[in-house]
């Protein structure tokens, strides 16, 4: 049996497909017509709120970085300003004459505490042009090189180097490089505070001057005495060399490496090099037509500990490169006191045949190094 309600309902579609002939004037009935028009319109606007919120996501996106940018900077300015603060106090407290600690570049880093495995040299560099020396040119009429009451020898360096014998007698020029060096003297003093005693000076080498290696027959040396180690690390000697003009340094940066391990290190003018008691060193040919000057200073925590115008050499456990320090140098091997007081026949100082620590002393009249 048929049902009437779906009759009806089929009868209801032929009769609407009927009225919609062509040839009875109707139009033709285009199935989803009107909804492609609907689809469209609604893409366009979809892509219209997309791109408007794209846009508003981005610049909140930068608003949100820039804000967080200017935080961290102003945050970063803050803290700049403390540690700026910080470090005037603790310099004054060091010594009353204001230094800005950030003037230098260090190449070798160095704890507060000294230990062990510091470095025995360090070369210190002014980043600042009006840090460090004040006037080159007034240093080199003060300490005038034709000035024979003020030059002597200098040990190892023959008739070209030279150093300004008992500076501290000529008061005028002695408070003059005093004031040259106290920059530098105070720098050392932040990272050694108790080298509490300093005695300064000046040497120069004259045009094409040799190595004093060579005047020290192969040797290296130390500016201090043997018994300086038995101070505590802290306490020990340390020396500073500031250049004047430029000048270069051989030493050896463990006492345990080898003579092919000795190292060359360039200073320019202004800037420093300082270093401990443990450093060997000797300097190096002035391989320019100029004489080269160049101020030290010795720090020490007991004034015994300036050194007492002498040098300590080390011998070489051979002459080949992989030769190394030797411990000793024994007072009974004559033939190195020959050789080291032939090498000193221009009348520079004499061989002191008493040996402290196992190692040669060799005294000399001098204040300087290098």
């Amino acid at each position: 049996m048929i049902d009437k309600t779906k009759m009806n309902a089929f009868n209801h579609f032929e009769d609407n497909a009927m009225d919609s002939d062509p040839r009875e004037g109707g139009e033709s009935f285009t199935s989803g017509g009107p909804m492609n028009i609907s689809v469209t319109i609604n893409k366009q606007d979809q892509a219209f709120v997309s791109e408007e919120a794209q846009a508003t996501l981005e610049d909140k996106i930068k608003t949100f970085i820039d804000n967080m940018f200017r935080r961290k900077a102003d945050d970063l300015m803050k803290l700049q300003h403390k540690i700026d603060t910080l470090t005037m106090h603790l310099t004054n407290e060091l010594d009353q004459t204001p230094i800005d600690d950030k003037a230098f570049k260090v190449s070798s880093d160095i704890d507060d505490h000294v230990t062990n495995d510091q470095p025995i040299l360090i070369h210190v560099r002014p980043s600042a042009p009006d840090q460090g020396l004040k006037d080159e040119s007034k240093l080199r009429r003060v300490l005038n090189y034709s000035d024979t009451r003020l030059w002597h020898k200098l040990t190892g360096g023959g008739d070209s180097r030279f150093y300004a014998k008992d500076l501290e007698k000529h008061t005028d020029i002695y408070n003059y490089v005093m004031e040259e060096l106290q920059y530098y003297i105070t720098y050392a003093q932040m990272k050694f505070p108790k080298l509490i005693h300093v005695k300064g000076g000046a040497i120069f080498s004259a045009p094409h001057a040799p190595a004093q290696i060579d005047g020290h027959n192969g040797k290296l040396h130390s500016d201090y005495t043997a018994d300086v180690c038995q101070r505590p690390l802290d306490e020990r000697p340390v020396s500073i060399i500031v250049a004047v003009d430029p000048f270069a340094l051989k030493y050896l940066p463990n006492g345990n490496m080898m003579r092919k391990d000795i190292q060359k290190i360039c200073v320019r003018q202004g800037e420093m090099v300082m270093f401990t008691n443990a450093c060997l060193h000797s300097g190096d040919t002035n391989e320019s037509n100029e004489y080269r000057l160049r101020l030290f200073a010795y720090l020490v925590s007991n004034e015994k500990d300036f050194p007492q115008n002498q040098v300590m050499l080390f011998d070489w456990t051979d002459d080949t490169d992989n030769a190394t320090i030797q411990s000793a140098a024994r007072p009974s091997e004559e033939d190195k006191f020959r050789r080291i007081e032939k090498s000193n026949s221009n009348g520079q100082g004499k061989v002191n045949r008493s040996h402290s620590g196992g190692r040669l002393r060799y005294a000399t009249e001098r204040y300087g190094f290098s």
